[in-house]
């Protein structure tokens, strides 16, 4: 399966966790565990109608986003990728989830390499990946569209979700107003 871009992507998938979770998602969390994955998270959190963690502004973002408190006591945390290539990233972001006393944790990626799935399955409560090619070369091969996401797309994703609170005026990228 091939996806356009990063948001078709995270509506695909957030139609999937909506209809076919296992279990019912208690007070769910979205977090993204990369900077790539925040546009794919943010669609995610907003068909589950749940809060988009990781609320540093974006001009602050290197190449990752930083890791955020996880807020999971008793809650669902969904961690959310563009792709899972090795699985490392989901695996100390799971751990972070359990640490901080999440009910659930759901790893939730469009595509996953079969051994990323191998070794993030059994430390979860479920693994949800719309498509594992059994040949992985790389995250890109799976997307049309799979540019570098800009500051202001980042801050677009993080202002558009419920529970995620807007950047202050100073924090905002792209021109100034003018009075």
């Amino acid at each position: 399966m091939r996806f356009s871009d990063r948001r078709n992507a995270g509506r695909q998938l957030g139609d999937r966790l909506a209809r076919a979770s296992r279990k019912p998602m208690v007070d769910p969390v979205v977090l993204a565990l990369s900077r790539g994955g925040l546009a794919v998270a943010a669609e995610v959190a907003r068909c589950l109608d749940a809060e988009l963690a990781g609320e540093v502004p974006p001009g602050h973002w290197a190449t990752q986003p930083p890791r955020p408190v996880i807020r999971g006591k008793g809650r669902t945390v969904v961690l959310v990728d563009d792709g899972l290539a090795t699985g490392d990233a989901a695996l100390s972001a799971v751990r972070d989830g359990w640490s901080a006393g999440a009910a659930r944790v759901v790893v939730a990626t469009p595509v996953c390499a079969p051994r990323a799935a191998a070794s993030v399955r059994p430390v979860v409560d479920d693994l949800v990946c719309l498509s594992l090619p059994w040949y992985f070369r790389s995250v890109a091969d799976w997307y049309t569209d799979y540019h570098r996401l800009s500051d202001h797309e980042l801050a677009e994703a993080l202002t558009s979700v419920r529970g995620t609170p807007r950047p202050s005026p100073a924090l905002r990228t792209g021109p100034a107003r003018r009075a």
